[in-house]
């Protein structure tokens, strides 16, 4: 399950928002941001907004059976809603990807 899209982490705003909540014990809001910022610019045009592009990705990744949006304000709506009819990011977007999340992994 992905959560927060919208509402929050490091895909949703370029800058904390200072509500973020750390669920994991290794969780670093500054390192996530980076890594964001990476794969973000790594990305091809035409993606959609940061958080359509983190909806795309995990409508696309296998694992992923639910998507809880949570949404800050109505025009998070739309915005999803956007980018659930672009579909789900291609495999090729993706694959590019990888390099730069293993990297990112290894932080």
């Amino acid at each position: 399950m992905n959560i927060r899209i919208f509402a929050g982490g490091a895909l949703a705003a370029p800058q904390p928002h200072g509500r973020e909540a750390q669920i994991t014990r290794n969780a670093d809001v500054a390192l996530e941001h980076a890594r964001a910022e990476s794969l973000l610019a790594a990305l091809p045009e035409g993606q959609g907004s940061r958080a359509q592009v983190a909806l795309r990705f995990v409508l696309a990744h296998p694992g992923v059976s639910g998507v809880v949006l949570g949404l800050a304000e109505p025009s998070h709506l739309e915005e999803a809603l956007e980018a659930a009819a672009m579909g789900p990011m291609g495999d090729d977007v993706i694959a590019s990807l990888q390099p730069i999340w293993d990297r990112g992994l290894a932080d």
